[in-house]
C-alpha cells in the first residue's frame, strides 16, 4: 500500500453526512413553514401547513446516504486503500487500528481543515500517506 486513509466513520465527512448538507435540507422545511406564517393575513393563508419530519427525513437521506459508498468508490479509485477503525500513533513509524499495527516511513494526520500532527517528516497537502 503507498497510500492510505483511515476513519471510524463513514467516509464522506461530517458535511457532506452530518453538517451543512443535510442541515440545508432541514433549515429549508422550516423557513417554509416560518415563512408562511409570516405571511398570515398578508396575502398567505398558512392553515395546515406543516411539517411531515418521516418524509422530510427521507428526503435528507436520498442525498446523504449515497455519499458514503461514493467517496470510498473514488478514493479506491484513484489508488487510495480505505481503512476503517480508530487509529493512533504507538510510535515514530508506527499506526495501530484497531488492535492492527501499520508501519510507515512517514503519517500525516489531519485534523479539521488543518493538519495537526506530522511524523516522519512529511510536508504539504492534508492526506495520510502510508507508505509501506
Amino acid at each position: 500500500m503507498r497510500v492510505g486513509i483511515v476513519d471510524a466513520l463513514p467516509y464522506g465527512g461530517t458535511g457532506a453526512l452530518r453538517g451543512c448538507d443535510p442541515k440545508k435540507i432541514l433549515r429549508r422545511g422550516a423557513e417554509v413553514i416560518d415563512t408562511a406564517r409570516l405571511m398570515r393575513r398578508k396575502g398567505i393563508t398558512d392553515y395546515g401547513v406543516s411539517i411531515d419530519w418521516s418524509a422530510l427525513m427521507r428526503h435528507k437521506r436520498g442525498f446523504t446516504d449515497a455519499v458514503p459508498q461514493g467517496m470510498e468508490d473514488e478514493l479506491t479509485g484513484n489508488g487510495v486503500t480505505t481503512l476503517r477503525g480508530n487509529a493512533r500513533f504507538t510510535g515514530p513509524n508506527q499506526l495501530k487500528i484497531d488492535g492492527t499495527q501499520h508501519r510507515a516511513k512517514c503519517f500525516l494526520e489531519p485534523s479539521r481543515f488543518s493538519c495537526r500532527r506530522f511524523v516522519g517528516g512529511v510536508t504539504g497537502r492534508c492526506a495520510v500517506s502510508l507508505s509501506m
